[in-house]
């Protein structure tokens, strides 16, 4: 028969200290970073709130131009007709004189 060496109480004791000793760490270290963890995502919100503070004049801003744009558009696209319009006209003139300087 081997003897199986004994424990004590006082082995126990320091074991079992020593493990709450390693939970008692592991424990402060979780809190420290689930506390810096809240921190990140409080100043990522904060991010987020005053990005999105900036964007919403910014989106009035494009859709003011996209307005504008459209009216320079619409204007251009008239002018453009009204060119082609007086440029017909002049060509017209100038076929119906040359039929005349013909005809004479």
């Amino acid at each position: 028969m081997t003897s199986q060496p004994q424990i004590t109480p006082d082995d126990l004791a320091a074991k079992w200290s020593n493990l709450l000793n390693q939970a008692f760490i592991q424990i402060i270290s979780l809190e420290k970073e689930t506390e810096a963890q809240r921190t990140q995502i409080r100043e990522i919100t904060e991010d987020k709130i005053n990005l999105e503070n900036e964007l919403t004049p910014l989106k009035s801003e494009i859709y003011s131009l996209q307005h504008e744009l459209q009216k320079t558009q619409n204007a251009l696209s008239s002018e453009a007709t009204e060119i082609a319009i007086q440029g017909r006209e002049i060509i017209d003139d100038g076929k119906e004189k040359a039929a005349s300087t013909e005809a004479a």
